[in-house]
């Protein structure tokens, strides 16, 4: 079994039933589901605080609390993060190249596409 973990921030009951269906199905990856910026941020504290961090971050752009690229600005230089959302294009045109500046790993479609989420889940595997 790989021993990492993958924090996934979520908003969406229906959708952290998705990921968390995937994620057993199709990684030996450990994973937290959390629904906000806040809860995200906490359990990143905890991890590192704890000397077992995360080796990836996936979020949804927009939480009710805050945004998924502020997560990726506050955390990005600690773990990767990764950024799904319904608008990867406009976001693309905005900001280009300035998205690993703001601590962004990769862009994901939203919604995802099986293909789209198995190939994350290989390359936080294979980085381990």
């Amino acid at each position: 079994m790989v021993d990492q973990r993958i924090l996934i921030v979520e908003p969406d009951e229906d959708w952290q039933q998705l990921l968390g269906f995937i994620f057993r199905k199709y990684s030996q990856l450990d994973f937290v589901i959390c629904d906000s910026f806040s809860q995200g941020a906490a359990a990143l504290d905890r991890a590192n605080a704890e000397g077992c961090p995360f080796a990836a971050v996936l979020t949804e752009s927009r939480l009710p609390d805050e945004s998924g690229f502020t997560l990726a600005e506050d955390y990005g230089d600690q773990v990767p993060v990764s950024i799904f959302t319904a608008n990867v294009e406009k976001i693309h045109r905005e900001h280009g190249q300035d998205l690993a500046h703001m601590g962004v790993q990769k862009l994901l479609h939203k919604p995802m596409e099986l293909a789209e989420i198995r190939a994350f889940i290989r390359a936080v595997e294979e980085a381990a």
